[in-house]
């Protein structure tokens, strides 16, 4: 992907979450060097900034941020390609819209840094792993669904950046209040956030993790019903994303598939069982090799690329 010699090189991937700043520094040679996290102190701006001020200074203490070639970025939220801002509603990160995510970062970095969709980042890192597939899709499952498309080793991004929600794509009609203000939304239904507000209302299940009703629904066939809702509604929404795409590979990620206690491949298989037998014939189906570092990962690519790229058009000049 890279236009240089980077095997040496170092990019740090910054993954903007709803509870924590994930980061680390590496190459595409070489992978991820080096992993940690941050704690949000506080689901807002402020917090974001301030973690991710943080999370620069423990680089500058631990590698030098002199030694970093550029910085990748992604953060959850619609980003638009042309203005660089985040629009619309953002459900997780309710006042982290309508601004440059740049910000984040002091001016004296800002040029060095490429800031992309986190769900376009997992699927980045997980198609370079995949290098015969020229169609990557990807869906991350946490408190929200996050989706991604790599065509031929680049993002699609659509006309304004605002391709692949497939976590606002209508799935039932009047259905439940999604947080982004629609109802029916695959959101509220396939994700952490949809699963739990479920319960809290079918049943009045309040206060309970997400492992703890992963537990709980193998024997309380309510739970199991809220679960079992949830795995249809997405693989539906992801076959017929296949099916539009012309994808020869899917890959599924995010922090609720690192539980052992959910039916991972129960999702597979109903994925499977709705595509027609052409796209069955042609599909990879897998679970996300990096897990919760994919972000990072992806990061660590974006940043390479964006770096090659600069240096070619100053080799220009």
């Amino acid at each position: 992907m890279s236009l240089i010699d980077q095997s040496s090189e170092k990019f740090l991937g910054i993954d903007i979450g709803a509870s924590s700043i994930k980061y680390g520094w590496g190459n595409p040679t070489a992978g991820i060097e080096y992993f940690d996290s941050e704690n949000l102190e506080e689901r807002s701006r402020a917090g974001i900034i301030s973690a991710i001020s943080i999370v620069l200074q423990k680089c500058q203490h631990s590698i030098g941020l002199d030694k970093i070639k550029s910085i990748g970025a992604g953060t959850p939220g619609k980003l638009n390609k042309n203005t660089h801002k985040l629009v619309g509603i953002n459900p997780n990160l309710s006042d982290w819209t309508e601004i440059d995510p740049i910000i984040a970062f002091p001016e004296r970095l800002r040029e060095k840094v490429v800031i992309d969709n986190d769900a376009n980042l997992m699927t980045l890192a997980e198609a370079k792993l995949l290098p015969e597939a020229n169609a990557v899709l990807g869906i991350t499952i946490g408190s929200g669904i996050g989706c991604g498309f790599v065509l031929e080793g680049r993002i699609y991004h659509g006309a304004h950046g605002f391709a692949m929600e497939l976590g606002h794509n209508i799935v039932c009609a009047s259905g439940e209040k999604c947080n982004c203000g629609k109802a029916g939304c695959l959101e509220a239904y396939a994700s952490v956030t949809g699963m739990l507000q479920a319960a809290n209302k079918k049943i009045g299940v309040s206060d309970i993790s997400i492992v703890d009703f992963l537990k709980a629904s193998e024997s309380n066939q309510s739970l199991h019903n809220i679960l079992d809702d949830s795995l249809q509604y997405l693989s539906l929404a992801a076959s017929n994303l296949v099916i539009n795409l012309d994808a020869d590979a899917i890959v599924i990620g995010g922090g609720v598939t690192e539980i052992g206690e959910y039916p991972l491949k129960r999702l597979m298989n109903l994925l499977y069982q709705h595509l027609p037998v052409d796209n069955r014939d042609s599909i990879v189906i897998k679970k996300a090799h990096w897990g919760n570092k994919a972000g990072v990962m992806g990061g660590i690519l974006l940043a390479s690329d964006f770096y090659s790229l600069r240096n070619r058009n100053c080799n220009q000049i």
